[in-house]
């Protein structure tokens, strides 16, 4: 066959197309699962444009260039969701979550709730060139006529590339088929990457009757009942609030006055454990009212078929307990309203129960407080609340007003200015309305405040109090217990857990329980042999303090982070 005559260049899109995908797909994995070696990158490089090769093949026989255009849509709508939420969460998202977590993303993403950022540009890193060859492949068709009779011996070459791959893998034990390197979402996108990893949860039986028949509860535990005691329960969740920022200081002032006293004056744990997986936020209240990890890839609360059956809410409901759960956002975020039903909750109060005016996303935390307020004098017998706050959500500004909207001016980066804001505006709702409780309010009332997860900012000013160790993602949080009887502690050697907070409230609530758990009681100084397990690794709660200690040692031009040994 004789090919009209074009360009060198001209026939040289397709290839050139083909390689600038292939760089870019292997620059997104090395990202994001953190390699930095130049052989590693060529090797990802290369496996990618065999691959790309064996994909080009199909498309190449479409009569038109809609398939192709479809791709490289769907291609960079997954890197770009993919990479987005490793960058938000730290944490792999896998094709289930996706489906999952439909509705909630697309209402993050047009309320800008998740961080955009330039480096999001890499997974559109190759349009140029694609336009270009839509471009020419209008105006003539030659150049891929020049190809389809090449592409056959390419696509072969590429196949037995893979499989040699593969082979070298297989006898170097590090294939995928073998199900030790298939546990862990870290090394699996390492050697595989993102799309193997939603490959490997789907396979290994991650239906939802696995899923379910999965969680790890731990030992029962027991206790015995206390005639005459029966005191309230008051958990206050607190939007990304990492350990990091009670010890900041601004100018000599901390960032969340409030927060810090109420720690001192209390049983204070600086660094707890928090899991923050498959679920986002949701699965802060899934482990601590159900005293479980949660699961990896999957949103825990929408498991349509789970009946928490270790639920806390259920033992306290046992007991005589009421108990009602508050956030200014939508009860179908997370699936809250049906999932707080099936933990024994009275009621679930979101925003529109609440009869809140939402501003900007949700409503703000200080008309959420107020509510809690009049409805806790409301009650007449033993209750158990569960508030989830809102104002201190990315991108921080959204119920800032007036002189809640100042400060901070010498904080150059606008998203942790924007921070800092937010967090001393919750902080100072919070400390209001514990103090007013506190005064006014029932006696014999426990507070637990805690994080739901570290703020996702890691710059010169601010960073994340969390930490790559082994292929897992070490995440911290504050605990603050502040007891009836004005108990002190200030535990400067272990690192607290959500899975402590069930036995911790049963041991206080004088009723008799039974539950499994592999938490501890927080009334009493925790053990120094303690363990603390992520996913499939187990920690000392020691090693923890010392890995959260160096994790959240910041420096910033315009903060302090002094050690809370000095508090002591």
């Amino acid at each position: 066959m004789i090919y009209p005559r074009m360009r060198d260049w001209d026939r040289g899109l397709l290839p050139a197309l083909v390689g600038a995908n292939a760089v870019k797909v292997a620059a997104f994995g090395a990202w994001i699962a953190g390699e930095s070696h130049v052989q590693v990158f060529f090797y990802k490089c290369v496996v990618c444009a065999a691959l790309g090769v064996l994909i080009a093949r199909p498309l190449l026989l479409a009569k038109s260039a809609a398939p192709l255009v479809l791709f490289y849509l769907f291609q960079t709508a997954y890197l770009g969701a993919v990479l987005a939420y490793f960058r938000y969460s730290s944490n792999y998202l896998t094709l289930g979550q996706m489906s999952a977590m439909a509705g909630e993303g697309w209402n993050m993403a047009a309320r800008q709730a998740i961080p955009l950022d330039p480096g999001l540009l890499l997974v559109a890193a190759d349009l140029p060139i694609l336009g270009l060859y839509l471009m020419r492949r209008g105006e003539t068709r030659s150049h891929d006529a020049f190809w389809r009779s090449r592409w056959n011996p390419a696509a072969l070459a590429a196949l037995l590339l893979l499989a040699a791959v593969e082979a070298v893998n297989l006898k170097a034990g590090k294939s995928l088929w073998n199900p030790d390197n298939a546990s862990e979402a870290a090394s699996v996108v390492r050697r595989s990457g993102t799309l193997a990893n939603s490959m490997v949860w789907l396979m290994n039986d991650r239906c939802e009757k696995g899923l379910i028949e999965s969680f790890d509860y731990g030992p029962l535990i027991a206790g015995s009942p206390e005639p005459d005691v029966r005191p309230n329960f008051l958990l206050i969740q607190v939007e990304s609030l990492g350990s990091n920022v009670l010890k900041a200081f601004y100018e000599g002032s901390p960032v969340v006055p409030n927060l810090r006293r109420l720690a001192l004056e209390g049983i204070f744990h600086p660094y707890a454990l928090c899991y923050h997986k498959g679920g986002g936020s949701s699965d802060a209240e899934f482990s601590v009212l159900n005293s479980v990890e949660p699961q990896d890839g999957f949103v825990s609360m929408k498991m349509s078929t789970y009946g928490y059956p270790n639920s806390l809410v259920r033992s306290l409901k046992e007991q005589g307990y009421g108990a009602r759960g508050f956030h200014g956002n939508h009860r179908e975020f997370y699936n809250r309203r049906e999932a707080y039903h099936r933990m024994g909750f009275d009621r679930f109060h979101d925003m529109k129960d609440m009869g809140l005016q939402e501003k900007g996303w949700g409503a703000p935390d200080r008309d959420v407080f107020e509510f809690i307020g009049k409805r806790m004098r409301e009650e007449s017998g033993p209750f158990f609340y569960y508030a989830i706050t809102m104002s201190s959500h990315q991108p921080f500004h959204f119920h800032l007003q007036g002189e809640d909207a100042g400060g901070f001016e010498k904080v150059r980066d606008p998203d942790t200015r924007d921070y800092l804001r937010s967090m001393a505006y919750t902080d100072r709702i919070i400390g209001a309305f514990v103090d007013r409780l506190r005064r006014e309010g029932p006696p014999d009332t426990y507070i637990l405040i805690f994080g739901d997860h570290p703020v996702p900012l890691d710059n010169g000013e601010y960073s994340n109090a969390g930490v790559w160790k082994d292929g897992a993602h070490l995440e911290f949080v504050p605990f603050i217990l502040l007891t009836p009887r004005g108990d002190r502690r200030l535990d400067l050697g272990n690192v607290a857990s959500y899975l402590d907070m069930a036995p911790t409230i049963l041991a206080a609530s004088g009723g008799g329980f039974r539950i499994r758990t592999r938490g501890n009681n927080l009334l009493a100084p925790l053990p120094p042999e303690r363990e603390l397990s992520l996913r499939t690794r187990v920690y000392k709660g020691s090693d923890l303090f010392r890995i959260a200690s160096e994790a959240v040692s910041v420096e910033s031009p315009f903060l302090e982070f002094p050690d809370w040994k000095e508090e002591r």
